[in-house]
């Protein structure tokens, strides 16, 4: 092997020396960031569907946005930002809740984002504290976190499975 051919392969081992040094960091730290990301956000959707909103508020980014497309044109909800005006969309739109208890079917972290695939099974008052009903309803939850909060909540929820349900609900209430 001539010197120009032992100068190309050493340069070449060198090059994929440092190549997966580097890889293997931003492996750590993909798998520190997500991790972490896991924990934060386990804690705050907790917190969520508990409607505990204080407790939620400790996980919330200042710069925090709330928005469910799917709920728009049902409800007229539009982008929520930020943290204070979000938490109290939260506790007024809530308050008609009884409660929220999700059946998640899947959920995964990577970086900085978490996933939760559920049925979310939620009830409320009919009619003046009388009949309750509950809803069994596909939801998808989306977090960002930035800075180890929360920034971005995102909910996509089969409203048309909640209308069927509730139609068919409140037929059986008035017959």
């Amino acid at each position: 092997m001539n010197s120009k051919n032992t100068f190309k392969w050493l340069f070449s081992f060198v090059f994929v020396l440092i190549h997966f040094s580097s890889f293997a960091q931003q492996n750590n730290k993909f798998e520190e960031t997500t991790k972490n990301t896991e924990q934060i956000c386990n804690k705050y959707i907790l917190a969520y569907f508990n409607m505990q909103f204080d407790e939620m508020a400790t996980y919330m980014h200042d710069d925090f946005s709330f928005q469910d497309p799917t709920a728009s044109l049902l409800f007229g909800w539009q982008f929520v930002t930020p943290k204070d005006t979000a938490l109290h969309f939260f506790k007024t739109n809530y308050s008609s809740l009884l409660d929220m208890k999700p059946k998640f079917v899947r959920e995964f972290f990577s970086g900085e984002q978490a996933i939760y695939e559920m049925n979310l099974v939620f009830s409320f008052y009919a009619n003046e504290k009388k009949d309750i009903i509950s809803i069994e309803m596909p939801l998808v939850t989306v977090l960002s976190l930035k800075d180890n909060k929360v920034i971005e909540h995102r909910d996509y929820g089969d409203y048309r499975e909640y209308r069927r349900q509730l139609a068919e609900k409140m037929k059986l209430l008035n017959e």
